[in-house]
């Protein structure tokens, strides 16, 4: 939800901006790198800049933004 929220108020927010958001919230939650995602541990590997990102995870948060705007418009 917070992800949609992001972008339903920051209309013109692209990729990397959608992720730096992300990783705000879930370093606010406690959450760090892990090489694999550890739900008990709080560790993610997407817990990375935008652009170290895996290219399938950068474009999995363009979609994320072009399904958001479809659904707001």
């Amino acid at each position: 939800m917070n992800g949609v929220m992001f972008h339903v108020t920051n209309p013109d927010a692209g990729a990397s901006a959608s992720h730096e958001n992300w990783l705000m919230e879930k370093e606010a939650d406690g959450w760090k790198y892990g090489a694999v995602k550890d739900t008990e541990k709080k560790e993610h590997p997407c817990f990375v800049p935008y652009g170290e990102l895996p290219r399938e995870q950068q474009v999995k948060d363009a979609l994320f933004i072009s399904v958001v705007r479809a659904l707001t418009k």
